[in-house]
């Protein structure tokens, strides 16, 4: 199936394309559901093959999703705007390559993602921070 230029899955690989830790090629829609899942979306392995070929989109509530995992603007992602490929990328949004992101959970259904932990952290030190970040949750209740 041939795909008209500028389509949902022509900006999805773009999107990816331009993410500094979405895999070149291979591995990529398992990094994009893997992703999508840490923030709720759960989709199938044949939805994302399918977004990726063009044969179908994501709907409104992953689409969201989808754009926070990749950095860009939902509408842009969508092909819902009309913007050329130049800045894809969410000015809102900014990755370090040298960094990670670092789930933590703090009670039964509440998970506080930690963005931009430095690579070069030691499990020791990711502990300490967890343990830091539990103890601020738990005041608060």
């Amino acid at each position: 199936m041939a795909r008209n230029p500028d389509t949902f899955a022509d900006r999805l690989a773009a999107a990816c394309d331009q993410h500094p830790k979405a895999p070149a090629d291979y591995g990529r829609q398992a990094w994009v559901r893997r992703e999508l899942a840490r923030l709720g979306g759960d989709v199938s392995a044949t939805a994302v093959t399918n977004w990726f070929k063009g044969y179908t989109k994501a709907g409104p509530e992953l689409m969201s999703k989808l754009a926070q995992v990749l950095g860009v603007k939902a509408t842009w992602l969508s092909a819902a705007d009309d913007a050329q490929s130049e800045g894809v990328l969410d000015p809102v949004v900014s990755y370090k390559v040298n960094t990670f992101d670092f789930p933590i959970p703090l009670r039964p259904g509440l998970v506080v993602n930690v963005r931009g932990v430095p690579l070069d952290i030691s499990e020791g030190e990711a502990r300490k921070l967890a343990n830091v970040l539990l103890a601020l949750g738990q005041g608060q209740e």
